[in-house]
């Protein structure tokens, strides 16, 4: 009688030519901290229910936690969603920056401690009312890319991402904070990370897969060997 022994695959991405096939994780995260700031109007707390825009030496800042994404990944893709309100005819716009310093908190922010900003990100338009036919108050959404910004954090091992907002020469529109009463416009800004296992994790991963089902297909062959 033979012995019979059925290999189970214990790496499902494991396949016939041994190549693993990257399974992409991806998080998506409202802002820990959300607040802004204004020359000598000293701390405003939270954003709570509009942050104001442009207005000279006004800016907003946002900062979030991508801790749960976990460790080993390349950053394949990373992107800001920002909801913007303007009530007037015309278009105006924001400039998103990076900001290297993460220890700056909503409800100790102000001008006199606020983070510098680094270089600037991205530029969006936020347009007037009349131009889209909006109704007043109605708030519109604006994808950003911020992979760059992202990956050299998150390759740093910071997993704090921090951002600037300031608007050219307006003061006619508005952020929903994240303490916005009205639910339906939350979030007002979400980053959203996807990231898939680095090269040579996969290599490893692939080589012990291998290895492990070549000591079976050893040992599968001894049992046929012994068996009568």
């Amino acid at each position: 009688m033979k012995t019979r022994i059925t290999l189970i695959p214990i790496i499902a991405a494991l396949t016939l030519s041994g190549a693993l096939t990257a399974t992409a994780t991806s998080i998506s995260v409202r802002p820990d901290h959300d607040a802004w700031t204004e020359d000598g109007a000293g701390v405003q707390d939270h954003i709570g229910n509009q942050a104001y825009g442009g207005t000279v030496g006004r800016q907003a800042y946002l900062k979030f936690d991508i801790s749960s994404l976990g460790a080993g990944l390349t950053i394949s893709s990373a992107t800001l969603t920002m909801r913007t309100r303007n009530d007037f005819n015309g278009d105006f716009f924001a400039r998103l920056y990076e900001v290297a310093d993460d220890s700056w908190d909503e409800t100790t922010l102000e001008d006199a401690n606020e983070p510098a900003l680094g270089p600037q990100i991205a530029q969006w338009d936020i347009e007037g009312i009349i131009t889209l036919n909006h109704s007043p108050g109605t708030s519109q959404l604006d994808v950003l890319d911020v992979t760059g910004w992202v990956t050299s954090n998150y390759n740093a091992l910071d997993n704090l991402i921090s951002f600037g907002i300031v608007e050219i020469g307006s003061s006619a529109t508005f952020y929903r904070g994240d303490e916005h009463a009205d639910q339906s416009e939350h979030p007002w800004a979400e980053l959203t990370v996807t990231g898939v296992p680095e090269p040579t994790t996969l290599a490893l991963l692939g080589l012990s897969g291998l290895a492990l089902l070549r000591a079976r297909r050893a040992s599968r062959r001894t049992l046929h060997t012994h068996s009568v």
